[in-house]
């Protein structure tokens, strides 16, 4: 049988967080590189911004290795949900 894929090495493409009902969030593959999960625009006037339900995709800049990781902070006093958490990945021969 092959070996599990945990096993091998791997580059993370872009990883999906399922976020339910909330707001201030922001997702990047580190610290120094997140971006807002919700964008305003001025077609929604600027009212008062609602919480977001949906999958926020995020590019990452992988490497080779046996590890992939990505970062989401909560820039409000606010809870936030994580519903479910996808990684697209590109798996090695090794």
């Amino acid at each position: 049988a092959a070996p599990a894929a945990r096993l091998k090495s791997k580059i993370v493409k872009q990883v999906g967080f399922e976020i339910d009902e909330s707001r201030g969030v922001q997702l990047g593959q580190d610290f120094a590189h997140t971006r807002a999960g919700q964008l305003r625009a001025p077609s929604d006037s600027y009212a008062a911004p609602v919480p977001e339900t949906g999958l926020f995709v995020v590019p990452v800049a992988g490497a080779w290795g046996l590890t992939g990781r990505c970062v989401l902070r909560q820039t409000q006093p606010l809870q936030v949900t994580v519903v479910g958490l996808v990684r697209e990945l590109e798996v090695g021969d090794d």
